[in-house]
């Protein structure tokens, strides 16, 4: 069987309109990746394969589709390419090859399969519920495998994202979320689980899985790009309780990249990634948010104050270095940005909240 000669008949059959790109995810991805459909796919997660197919290439989506077959047949050219893996473990044998990137059980912790202790416990896709999506992105293991054995080291990453869960309709959720939220990773909950969760996902479901407000998507600075958002999870919202006596009513971190690098999106609930940044808070009111942005930077040593354009923006020496926060309206947040785009990239995007 060809790559793709299966699913070009289906695709055919499933004859759903083609739509655009809204994710500036795939768009940074671009001609690089492929979407890689189980040869025992269900219908639903060859329908959710093929709309992100349709999202990367509208005119000929079939030219980025790959079988889990294929994929085990030629693993080092799999690793070139940026995966975008689709469907569950049972239908989609990708997800097999390497499953410490994605789930791990008490009894597997320690075991020779798993050897190592307190990485990755209690994957998403474990959570009960039939429509419990979960996005994780992973650097390609693929290309990990061929560097191995390749003379050459320095060759660029590659990445490995999942769209899946423990049953079909999760792996739809979780294309809906990758494309029309702009999930970059998390867990999309039904009610059932959102009642279930506990310390396996650290996560909260009254707050944590909405996305962020449209507005925060409008370009802060020339040259950057919001490549989605991850998943906050209850230690961090833990954190910011502990540290600023109030509960946020959203919180987000918006993860950026600029012209000059890569940037890193191997995050889930349980590999956080801090680098290039905004974390983005919600409070009840402007007077909320002011007092929390200056709480938190409090914490962390003396804060000064300086204007970035009409907005006031506070600065604290930490690590080496400078960490930035502002409010505006009932919004407030800090950065983890690279300077010198750190300051001005937090004042951009609060420039565009509401007030």
């Amino acid at each position: 069987m060809t790559r793709c000669g299966l699913w070009a008949f289906l695709a055919v059959l499933l004859g759903v309109p083609v739509v655009g790109n809204p994710s500036p995810l795939l768009e940074w991805l671009g001609g690089n990746a492929r979407v890689v459909i189980g040869e025992a796919a269900s219908a639903v997660e060859r329908e959710a394969a093929m709309k992100v197919c349709r999202a990367l290439t509208p005119g000929d989506p079939m030219a980025r589709v790959l079988t889990d077959t294929w994929v085990a047949a030629h693993p080092a050219e799999a690793g070139t390419y940026d995966l975008i893996v689709v469907g569950t473990p049972q239908s989609n044998g990708a997800l097999r090859e390497y499953p410490s990137l994605w789930w791990r059980t008490p009894e597997q912790e320690g075991s020779a399969t798993f050897p190592v202790k307190g990485l990755y416990l209690f994957g998403a896709g474990d959570l009960p519920g039939r429509s419990v999506g979960v996005v994780e992105p992973c650097r390609n293991p693929y290309a990990i495998a061929s560097r191995e054995e390749a003379p050459n080291r320095g060759e660029p990453v590659t990445w490995i994202i999942r769209c899946g869960g423990r049953f079909p309709e999760g792996s739809a959720a979780a294309v809906r979320a990758l494309l029309d939220d702009v999930m970059l990773s998390g867990a999309v909950l039904d009610a059932r689980a959102a009642s279930e969760v506990g310390n396996g996902l650290e996560i909260d479901p009254g707050v944590l899985t909405a996305a962020p407000p449209g507005w925060s998507r409008r370009s802060p600075a020339e040259g950057l790009t919001q490549l989605g958002w991850h998943q906050a999870d209850r230690l961090l919202m833990d954190t910011l309780v502990d540290q600023l006596g109030a509960r946020p009513l959203g919180v987000w971190r918006l993860a950026f990249r600029s012209k000059e690098g890569p940037h890193d999106i191997a995050a889930n609930l349980h590999r956080r990634n801090t680098a290039n940044e905004v974390l983005l808070c919600r409070m009840k009111d402007s007077e909320a948010a002011s007092s929390a942005v200056r709480c938190l930077l409090g914490s962390l040593g003396s804060v000064r104050e300086g204007q970035e354009g009409a907005l006031t923006v506070l600065e604290v020496a930490s690590g080496g270095g400078m960490v930035y926060g502002a409010a505006t309206g009932a919004f407030w947040g800090v950065e983890s940005m690279d300077a010198p785009l750190d300051r001005t990239v937090l004042a951009g995007l609060l420039s565009n909240a509401p007030r």
